[in-house]
């Protein structure tokens, strides 16, 4: 098990006495007031973006999360909130809230509004200490039954000299991947995953090939949310909203000689592809006679 200790703390001639949270509802107000107390390991920003949120639950029907947390605006993390020890059941309890295979589908209204595409998810599992039992069942890759990352904080209040003092622990750091930089050949050049993308569909254009055929590239994933190919005037708003909400990044292709073009109007083309989509991307461009290969 990975274990990581993000705090030290003293107090010169203070004795400090257990101040307990009172229940769990006060230790939900308190990460949202203290968001840096679930700061983990590799990421560099963390933000609570709600409590008690409906959830749905497999067979269950709905729930409630604690916490929904994201972390560096590319994942997506439910906390589960117990002021005791941490135990097996809350494992399970974490667990249940991801049976479904897709964890969009769960909490679709707040997930889709903010708006992180393509996002990864993990379980945090948050409590004043944690059981043998629980460390033991973890063993030595903790992680959910369904592989996604998992992450333990052990959280204690104190007090002293009128002070008030939290002492938060991440005892369970999540196995975080590094970022993807793996390159694909087409045409003699290499490119990384949202250029290469672009550059299948000015090809179709390049060959006079239709915008229907175009969209084929992006088949077989969801599009219901962001258009894998939109009009020009419509992506580059796209792009203004997200920005004018203090966000660096784009949705789109935009900028100048990015553009493609079918029927006389012109149309950008989505920018987030993850590793996961390029084997579909990849199979998509052989059908329509283009081969892209992965370099080593």
């Amino acid at each position: 098990m990975m274990v990581y200790s993000h705090s030290h703390v003293s107090v010169n001639n203070s004795k400090l006495d257990k101040y307990a949270f009172r229940n769990e509802m006060v230790m939900q107000t308190y990460f949202m007031e203290n968001e840096e107390a679930l700061r983990l390991e590799g990421y560099d920003e963390v933000k609570v973006h709600g409590f008690e949120v409906p959830w749905k639950k497999g067979k269950e029907g709905r729930g409630r999360i604690d916490l929904l947390v994201s972390y560096d605006k590319t994942t997506w993390a439910v906390v589960e909130l117990k002021n005791d020890v941490l135990t097996e059941d809350n494992l399970e309890q974490l667990e249940s809230y991801f049976a479904n295979n897709n964890p969009l589908d769960n909490v679709p209204e707040l997930v889709k509004e903010l708006a992180i595409e393509n996002p990864k998810w993990m379980g945090v599992l948050v409590g004043t200490g944690v059981s043998d039992g629980l460390i033991k069942k973890l063993g030595r890759k903790p992680q959910l039954k369904n592989g996604y990352p998992l992450a333990v904080v052990v959280v204690n209040r104190f007090k002293g000299s009128g002070q008030t003092y939290v002492f938060s622990d991440v005892r369970v750091a999540p196995q975080k991947s590094g970022k993807d930089y793996t390159k694909y050949r087409f045409n003699g050049k290499e490119y990384g995953k949202g250029r290469l993308v672009l550059a299948l569909v000015k090809q179709c254009e390049l060959d006079g090939k239709s915008l229907k055929d175009a969209r084929k590239i992006g088949g077989g994933f969801d599009w219901k949310r962001n258009p894998f190919i939109m009009e020009l005037s419509l992506a580059k708003r796209a792009n203004e909203e997200v920005n004018s909400k203090g966000n660096s990044y784009t949705w789109y292709f935009t900028k100048e000689g990015e553009a493609v073009e079918f029927d006389d109007a012109k149309y950008a083309v989505y920018y987030w592809w993850g590793k996961n989509d390029m084997d579909q991307v990849i199979k998509n461009a052989k059908s329509l006679g283009y081969d892209v290969k992965e370099t080593d």
